[in-house]
């Protein structure tokens, strides 16, 4: 199912797969089969998630320790430093700051992406530098385990119309590939 926050537009006229995603989820898949904790995994999917140009910030962000928050944990692409805190709340539906991609994505379960980021009224709350940077397309894709949302992974693109639906059928398949090697560490 695909959520867009861009309305009318569901992904329609958005650039069709390339070569550039297939070697992104390759990088990801790879990245599963080789990590040794979830935290590495993580780090190695982020990093994985720049192989190619179609992604230029790559971030998994999962709950932190204040109830009612989620963190930036690994993020590829952009320095850690210029994230400011790069906290949001997730956890309540009804919650102003909770109707961004990331709280959407977080709390329904399902993909959702903005192809006009810039022009967004319910942007990203992740920190200084995604909302200064020339971002124009962001996913937000969650990653479960044990049968629950347990993160989000963030792909953003300096190009608009970047996400359309098979593009983000893809980037589900590469979620669902980082939540079963997220269930392998947690067995």
């Amino acid at each position: 199912m695909l959520l867009t926050s861009d309305p009318g537009r569901n992904g329609a006229g958005a650039t069709p797969p390339t070569s550039a995603i297939f070697c992104v989820l390759s990088a990801i898949n790879e990245a599963v089969l080789h990590a040794t904790t979830v935290e590495g995994l993580y780090e190695r999917v982020c990093s994985a998630g720049l192989e190619s140009d179609k992604f230029q910030v790559v971030a998994v962000c999962t709950p932190g320790m204040v109830i009612g928050r989620i963190e930036i944990i690994t993020i590829a692409g952009a320095s850690a430093t210029d994230v400011d805190e790069g906290i949001f709340t997730a956890s309540n539906p009804s919650s102003p700051n909770d109707q961004g991609l990331m709280g959407l994505a977080y709390n329904s379960g399902v993909a959702v992406a903005s192809n006009n980021f810039r022009a967004d009224r319910r942007e990203v709350v992740l920190g200084r530098p995604f909302n200064e940077m020339v971002l124009a397309s962001v996913a937000a894709v969650p990653l479960r385990g044990e049968g629950r949302v347990i993160g989000v992974l963030v792909l953003c693109c300096t190009k608009s119309d970047q996400f359309d639906a098979q593009t983000l059928a893809l980037i589900n398949r590469m979620a669902q590939n980082v939540s079963y090697g997220v269930e392998r560490f947690e067995r």
